[in-house]
């Protein structure tokens, strides 16, 4: 059972975030095997050199189920090593972005049948969008389709909230990693 959130707006994580986050997080878990899985993923920006980074971190990456919700279970868990990439501090940027969960582009990789399906919403940071995410979800050999679904597109206001916090010009100096 999920403790509660203290306040309107607080998240409490499904686990203590008392691990070490790297800032360098995997694109897959590797320690999972090489079956294809499912579940919830979000863009992660690393600020480099050259603009920023894009990788994508999956559910399995923060500890959760492929039924983990964005709102109350990944982007909890994703402020900590966001926090840690961009060198700001991650109790300071919980409060701030608590309710922007829609502030990076987002999607899921869902199996109803045969076929894995990607939502997503049409807004990816890398043009290796399709490659990045069949290889994230070990999805390799496997029948793909990518399905638009307005659900995981960025609610206005969110991406300003995100780069307000971390730093201007974030969604306009992507770079291909």
């Amino acid at each position: 059972m999920r403790p509660e959130p203290d306040a309107p707006g607080d998240f409490t994580p499904t686990e203590p975030e008392t691990h070490e986050t790297n800032p360098d997080l995997p694109t897959s878990d590797q320690s999972q095997g090489t079956k294809p899985y499912r579940g919830g993923y979000y863009w992660f920006p690393t600020p480099s050199p050259n603009g920023i980074t894009w990788s994508i971190v999956t559910c399995r990456d923060l500890g959760c189920h492929s039924d983990a919700g964005h709102d109350a279970d990944l982007w909890p868990r994703l402020i900590v090593p966001l926090a840690k990439a961009w060198g700001k501090d991650a109790l300071i940027l919980k409060k701030k972005l608590a309710l922007s969960y829609t502030g990076l582009p987002r999607g899921r990789v869902t199996r109803p049948v045969k076929t894995f399906l990607v939502l997503h919403g049409d807004d990816s940071p890398n043009r290796r969008f399709a490659e990045m995410v069949k290889q994230s979800f070990q999805l390799s050999g496997q029948e793909v389709k990518f399905v638009f679904d307005e659900h995981e597109t960025m609610i206005p206001g969110h991406p300003r909230a995100v780069e307000a916090t971390l730093g201007p010009r974030l969604f306009e100096t992507a770079v291909d990693p």
